[in-house]
């Protein structure tokens, strides 16, 4: 049985787009055609993307103190030592109240950046 290897959002996107893509040495790469429903794929993977991996959107402060707080010795191995510790490290900024406002109805958002970082995006 051969295995699926396990890929992020963005290289699944990656991927489609490349397999998608009609080639056609004979034509310049603006004239070649995409493959009829890869906007259909695409809207599925985005869907699955909002469910599975949603972004969660960041200042560069409080990914300044994330960032410190997943690198603390057992953060990376423990999710409710890391929300200690980021809560710990909050306490003088107060740049996380709202998360861990929402974080104690819905610890999906939270947990979610924990596991997969890159699903992390700065904003101003």
């Amino acid at each position: 049985m051969n295995e699926i290897p396990k890929q992020t959002f963005q290289e699944a996107f990656d991927e489609i787009e490349e397999l998608s893509f009609v080639r056609d040495e004979s034509k310049p790469v603006i004239e070649q055609e995409w493959v009829n429903g890869h906007t259909a794929v695409y809207a599925l993977i985005e869907e699955l993307q909002e469910n599975y991996a949603p972004t969660l959107e960041l200042t560069k402060s409080q990914k300044d103190i994330w960032d410190e707080s997943y690198s603390e010795k057992w953060a990376k191995e423990d999710f409710i030592y890391f929300i200690d510790t980021l809560d710990s490290k909050d306490k003088f900024t107060n740049l996380f109240t709202e998360l861990f406002t929402e974080f104690r109805s819905h610890s999906r958002v939270l947990m979610n950046a924990w596991l997969h970082p890159e699903s992390i995006k700065v904003v101003d």
